[in-house]
């Protein structure tokens, strides 16, 4: 085991602490304000080194952007929560060419840099899927989005009323670690 596998934090999310052990594994219990059958489902979040889930298992990409040193979300049309832009990926297409598209088709991005940053997955009632995490720099911007997006909205820090509050709390936070981790080694 490395020093990161053996690694244990304890978090506060909505009052409720959770264990974080193991390399990025985050159980969560629910919310009281969904219903009984989501709040009694146990969410497990958990973080991989790149490269050690098979890329076949890769089902999506999340990208969290920045533009003019704030975060970018996105309000879905038929939601009236924000989310992190990102997406499934399409049969035979790369995951690092999901988030490229997903970037651009729900944020209007138009030049941008883009970094893989972890494997992520989430277990719901036994059943796990996994995703790529993906860091971008937006440069440059158009007006024109694309498909299911009504606007995105630039925001110092996360936003309060999220499309998947179980989840993107903790994609943001192991974001904003890493780049501070990044920052502190350079």
């Amino acid at each position: 085991m490395n020093s990161i596998t053996m690694r244990r934090l304890t978090l506060t999310f909505w009052g409720i602490c959770k264990s974080y052990g193991g390399y990025g594994e985050i159980l969560l219990y629910g919310h009281p304000h969904w219903g009984a059958e989501r709040y009694m489902n146990k969410i497990k979040v958990q973080f991989y080194e790149d490269n050690t889930i098979d890329d076949n298992k890769l089902e999506f990409a999340v990208i969290l952007a920045k533009y003019q040193n704030e975060w970018i979300y996105c309000k879905h049309k038929e939601r009236d929560t924000w989310e992190i832009p990102g997406g499934h990926r399409e049969k035979n297409e790369e995951i690092l060419n999901t988030a490229k598209r997903e970037l651009k088709e729900e944020t209007g991005a138009q030049n941008f840099t883009i970094i893989p940053i972890a494997i992520y997955s989430v277990t719901v009632s036994n059943k796990t899927n996994y995703g790529k995490l993906f860091y971008s720099e937006v440069k440059e911007m158009s007006q024109n989005l694309e498909y299911e997006i009504e606007k995105i909205q630039l925001f110092d820090d996360i936003p309060d009323k999220l499309t998947y509050p179980e989840i993107q709390p903790y994609l943001y936070k192991y974001i904003v670690s890493k780049i501070n981790r990044n920052r502190k080694e350079l």
